[in-house]
C-alpha cells in the first residue's frame, strides 16, 4: 500500500493502522505530520491542527500589531502582500496579555512572526493570564489605602 500523498510505500506499522487524510484515503506519518499536524513551541509536541489548535496565538514581532498573546476575531486576520512584509489586522484580533506571560523557554522558530499552541497549552497560558489579572488587580486594590477608602488593614489575600 502507498500513502496518496506522496507516493512512498507504507511501513508495517502504517499499513496496519493507517492515517486517512480528509479524503479517508490511507497517507505515511511524513505526509500527516506535514500537512495536519502543527508542532507546538511550549510543550515541544505535534498536535492535529484541525482537532486541537488553540483559538489563541503568540506574536513574537510587530507586524500591524505589538507583539503578545492574541485571539484571532474574524479570518483572515494576516494579509501578505507579493512584495514586502505581511500585516495583522488590528480590528481582526483581541490583545489577550503581554508576550511575557508565554513560558520563557518559548521561541519562534518557524520564520513565522506568529505561532499557534496546542490546547492543552492555551489552556494553562490563559490560566496564568487570568491569573495575573487578579494578582494586578489586588496589588492596586492593596495600594489604595486610605485614598480610595479603604484601610491599610484591609487587605485581599492571594
Amino acid at each position: 500500500m502507498n500513502c496518496t500523498r506522496c507516493g512512498e510505500a507504507l511501513g508495517d506499522e502504517e499499513t496496519e493502522s493507517p492515517r486517512l487524510d480528509t479524503d479517508g484515503e490511507p497517507i505515511c506519518d511524513d505526509c500527516f505530520q506535514e500537512f495536519f499536524e502543527s508542532y507546538c513551541p511550549v510543550c515541544y509536541d505535534y498536535y492535529e491542527t484541525e482537532n486541537d489548535e488553540s483559538t489563541i496565538f503568540l506574536l513574537f514581532e510587530d507586524v500591524g500589531v505589538p507583539p503578545g498573546i492574541y485571539r484571532p476575531k474574524s479570518y483572515p486576520f494576516y494579509s501578505q502582500p507579493i512584495v514586502g512584509e505581511g500585516d495583522i489586522h488590528d480590528s481582526a484580533v483581541e490583545f489577550i496579555g503581554s508576550i511575557d506571560l508565554a513560558p520563557a523557554h518559548v521561541e519562534d522558530e518557524s520564520g513565522y512572526p506568529a505561532t499557534f499552541l496546542c490546547k492543552n497549552c492555551e489552556e494553562r497560558l490563559l490560566e496564568t493570564i487570568e491569573s495575573d489579572a487578579i494578582t494586578r488587580l489586588i496589588r492596586e486594590f492593596n495600594m489604595e489605602g486610605n485614598d480610595g477608602g479603604h484601610t491599610k488593614n484591609h487587605y485581599w489575600a492571594l
